[in-house]
């Protein structure tokens, strides 16, 4: 599981958060039940293996 930008470090500037939110394609932060349903899932289907699960709002595929 790679999480993208959800908790962000408390001493960001609020033009470093909007950065931050600027670069998903969602156009939102998420949440830590964004990652935690996910994990939820994996734990639910033994059967996946092999993968990276990217969830962070489609930023790492909107530059």
């Amino acid at each position: 599981v790679a999480p993208g930008p959800v908790l962000l470090p408390p001493d960001f500037t609020p033009e470093q958060i909007e950065e931050a939110r600027a670069r998903t394609l969602v156009k939102r932060l998420g949440q830590p039940e964004d990652v935690s349903r996910v994990i939820a899932m994996l734990i639910e289907h033994d059967y996946l293996t092999g993968h990276v699960y990217f969830i962070d709002g489609g930023q790492l595929f909107s530059h």
